[in-house]
């Protein structure tokens, strides 16, 4: 069963505040995934339409508050929004703290929080789609098989547009079932990533 999470206006602003200090490293770290492919049709971080508001911007207007089409895509803020709502959300729920220091001369090493009733180490996933999601872990590349040195578990979570204050975690595993679960490449020239299906995953533990 998944664990909805409302958050206030005090975690959105968190998120955005974060989001926007992330992406200042941007051009010595890399965009992210997603904006390398957005020219893609098949990538939800398209950039295909004009400017709308934010979910993340406590002055948003109300009509439509998320859209994937937002320009700051191109500079991967959107896609550290996208991780760090779950974040804050899987953080919340289970009483942790988010690690909030910016590290000027490297990225993270691919731990989020730390979880005991999970087994330590995790890393917080968050897709944006809640219809059918599934859980991916990247580990194509060097620097993803080292991430996965540093993490025990991984949660997945859910961010529905028409949702714009909620989280959904939909479930977690442990990264020895991650390992042995499928591999799969969602665009031809996209990374190589572990995929498992919500049925695949464990209850979250109650509160």
């Amino acid at each position: 069963m998944r664990i909805n999470v409302l958050l206030n206006d005090k975690s959105l602003k968190l998120v955005s505040d974060l989001a926007k200090k992330r992406n200042r490293k941007a051009k010595k770290f890399g965009a992210g995934r997603y904006p390398a492919l957005s020219k893609r049709a098949s990538d939800p971080f398209a950039l295909n339409g004009p400017k709308k508001s934010d979910p993340f911007d406590l002055n948003r207007k109300k009509k439509d508050p998320f859209d994937l089409t937002e320009p700051n895509h191109v500079e991967s803020e959107w896609t550290h929004k996208l991780g760090l709502i779950g974040e804050v959300a899987v953080a919340q729920y289970f009483g942790v703290s988010i690690d909030e220091n910016i590290y000027d001369d490297h990225g993270d090493d691919g731990t989020d929080l730390v979880i005991p009733e999970l087994g330590g180490r995790v890393d917080v996933k968050t897709t944006p789609y809640c219809h059918d999601p599934y859980l991916r872990v990247p580990m194509g590349k060097p620097k993803d098989k080292e991430k996965m040195k540093n993490v025990d578990a991984y949660v997945s979570c859910c961010y529905d547009k028409s949702k714009p204050n909620m989280v959904q975690i939909i479930g977690w595993q442990k990264k020895e079932i991650v390992i042995k679960s499928e591999k799969k490449r969602f665009l031809d020239q996209g990374p190589l990533n572990y995929k498992l299906e919500e049925h695949e995953l464990e209850q979250i533990p109650s509160k």
